[in-house]
């Protein structure tokens, strides 16, 4: 109810971070390169396969963390209401 908005982006962050690995899990799958592909052109291929997938993971750990968070959250928060209906019902009384 409150954290509706932080849910979506916590649900965008893990699906960036799916579509981050994805294409550097697809880096490894273009092929190989020859001999007289130049140096600097060869580590921007190896740190994309590298940077990618690693960038997506941590995308993902941090949205999937967030949403768990949330959830707690959501549950102490509907005990503290439980709590302090319950003692507002005895001082009534």
């Amino acid at each position: 109810m409150r954290f509706e908005k932080v849910k979506k982006w916590s649900i965008a962050i893990i699906v960036a971070g799916a579509l981050l690995l994805l294409f550097g899990l697809s880096q490894y799958l273009l092929g190989s390169y020859s001999s007289d592909t130049p140096e600097s052109i060869f580590w921007t291929i190896t740190a994309r396969k590298i940077a990618f997938p690693i960038c997506g993971l941590i995308l993902i750990i941090v949205g999937v963390l967030n949403l768990k968070i949330i959830d707690g959250l959501e549950e102490e928060l509907s005990d503290v209401r439980y709590e302090i209906n319950k003692l507002r019902s005895k001082m009534k009384v």
